[in-house]
């Protein structure tokens, strides 16, 4: 027997870090076993023992896994005359017929049909009105299963799936901020800022997270010079108070890296990116991208946006940026004004991603509270309950 320690798992939408006992035991080829039932439910799993299935379903992809015969699970020879009922069945591309079995919507070689599919995928996950958690359980599992699509597959965890979509490129380059030489198209600087705050995947620490938008203070009354020398952003966090400047805060984010902050085009971008949406015209701007002949705000449905690009970089806005797990799919002015930057054929410029945050995204986050949040400074004793004994935080949902 050998152990087998701080191993990260998943179960259901909970990381682990769990520890196994790994037994020297015969495996009967006739009956394999994979684990528990207990843990088969857990993570929704379904088992079929007549038929040697176990099935999964994580929200994007079905997995069905069937028990074979193989020389692996042999412990001694067979004088069975059934070996053809083991023998592994392919369809007319070749392909194994067992394994994972991917959604529906990998299916369509057509990037328009497959992005369409995608969405039906979502309405395909049913509330259970006899579950009391179910609201709440829906909320994460949709926020998980998007959460997958637009941070894994945009960001080259998963390359393959979204080049077999044929947006991966496009969409890289309109998240690309490229500037460039007054009447010419020499590039001087190019920002993957948008890119990096998309690719944001780590925990989330309820309490810290309480105590900061609770404190927090952004100056706006500051010229364009005074964004990389001027501490106009305040917060407590761990207990502790932080005067950061603008440019203090994006490295903390990790929106630019120090190398980048050395590149002449740099300061040019930087202060140059300082846009609201004050005198943008929604009702224009949506009715060159919808089917709809007037905005309806909170109303009009992003099924309407002609371009289906437009469509994922609307939702990677909502989940990502606002977090919005409820309404995500009606459009909001802030919403229009945001994807018009990423609309190369609207040219309506480019904003600072770490002014945008600073200012504008964490005022919708605090502006959308339900009720006034509660917060005690973060003490020796509140510390205790998120450090576990290696000193780490311990990550709690969301």
């Amino acid at each position: 027997m050998r152990i087998l320690t701080n191993v990260l798992c998943q179960v259901g939408f909970t990381t682990l870090i769990a520890k196994f006992l790994i037994l020297d035991i015969l495996i009967d080829r006739d009956s394999p076993i994979i684990v528990g039932r207990g843990f088969l439910r857990t993570i929704g799993g379904i088992v079929n023992t007549p038929e040697r299935l176990f099935s999964t379903f994580d929200g994007f992809c079905h997995q069905t896994f069937r028990a074979a015969r193989s020389d692996v699970m042999k412990n001694a020879k067979s004088d069975s005359d059934d070996e053809k009922e083991y023998q592994i069945k392919r369809n007319k591309f070749g392909a194994s017929i067992y394994g994972p079995k991917h959604a529906p919507y990998l299916n369509y070689k057509d990037p328009a049909k497959r992005l369409l599919a995608i969405q039906t995928e979502h309405t395909m996950m049913r509330l259970d009105h006899h579950d009391p958690n179910a609201l709440d359980n829906m909320k994460l599992r949709k926020m998980y299963c998007f959460h997958n699509f637009t941070m894994s597959s945009c960001y080259e965890k998963d390359v393959t799936e979204m080049q077999s979509l044929g947006c991966d490129r496009e969409i890289d380059d309109m998240l690309r901020i490229r500037l460039c030489e007054a009447g010419s198209d020499e590039e001087i600087f190019t920002s993957v800022a948008w890119i990096r705050a998309f690719n944001m995947n780590e925990p989330i620490y309820v309490d810290l997270c309480h105590e900061f938008y609770s404190t927090y203070e952004f100056d706006e009354v500051c010229a364009d010079d005074e964004l990389q020398t001027k501490k106009i952003i305040k917060f407590r966090l761990g207990g502790r108070s932080h005067s950061l400047t603008l440019l203090e805060f994006s490295q903390r984010l990790g929106l630019y890296q120090a190398v980048k902050l050395e590149v002449g085009g740099f300061n040019v971008y930087f202060e140059g990116g300082l846009h609201s949406d004050e005198h943008f015209n929604a009702q224009e701007y949506w009715l060159s991208i919808s089917r709809e002949k007037n905005l309806g705000l909170s109303r009009s449905h992003t099924s309407t946006i002609k371009s289906l690009i437009l469509r994922v970089i609307h939702k990677m806005i909502t989940y990502g940026l606002c977090q919005r797990t409820i309404g995500y799919d009606k459009i909001q002015k802030n919403d229009l004004w945001l994807l018009s930057m990423f609309d190369t054929k609207h040219k309506n410029g480019y904003v600072n991603v770490a002014w945008l945050i600073a200012r504008v995204l964490i005022e919708d986050v605090v502006r959308s509270l339900s009720a006034l949040i509660y917060c005690r400074d973060l003490d020796t004793t509140t510390l205790r309950d998120l450090i576990d004994s290696e000193s780490k935080l311990i990550p709690k949902d969301p």
